[in-house]
């Protein structure tokens, strides 16, 4: 079954007040990578928790490995943002776990794993995003909302 995250909303949040806004996402830290960068090989099936043993992820230089992981956290690595961070994607990504094999190409930037996920979700589910910056409340330990 093919799957699409339609519009996918990704939010530099500004959580300290209004007078501090996060202007657009992190590049991944190291070397520039190619925005167009793309796995060698890639493998995204749907996960058969009867066959197919437990939840992990691993993401090493030159390959990624996830069995049984959310979409939504895949999307968390891809992104480079938090959990809250994302905003606006279909239900089926919080449930519905997916096994994703991939291969970098040789000589490929450790940091580029990030970009190149990114791309497979481009390709694979039609993922698209924007970014844009919002206020949100900010907590205190006691569990008290602060307003400016």
């Amino acid at each position: 079954m093919k799957r699409v995250i339609g519009a996918a909303s990704i939010i530099a949040a500004a959580v300290l007040g209004p007078s501090i806004l996060a202007a657009q996402l992190p590049g991944p830290p190291g070397p520039p990578v190619d925005p167009n960068a793309q796995f060698e090989a890639a493998s995204i099936k749907a996960f058969d928790a009867a066959s197919s043993g437990p939840s992990r992820m691993m993401m090493v230089p030159g390959r990624l490995e996830a069995n049984g992981v959310p979409l939504r956290l895949l999307l968390r690595q891809a992104l480079r943002v938090q959990d809250y961070q994302i905003i606006g994607v279909p239900e089926w990504v919080n449930t519905e776990r997916y096994s994703v094999v991939a291969k970098a190409p040789d000589g490929a930037a450790p940091n580029a794993s990030p970009v190149m996920l990114a791309n497979l979700f481009k390709d694979r589910f039609k993922l698209v995003t924007h970014t844009e910056t919002r206020e949100l409340p900010m907590v205190g330990s006691a569990g008290l909302a602060f307003s400016s």
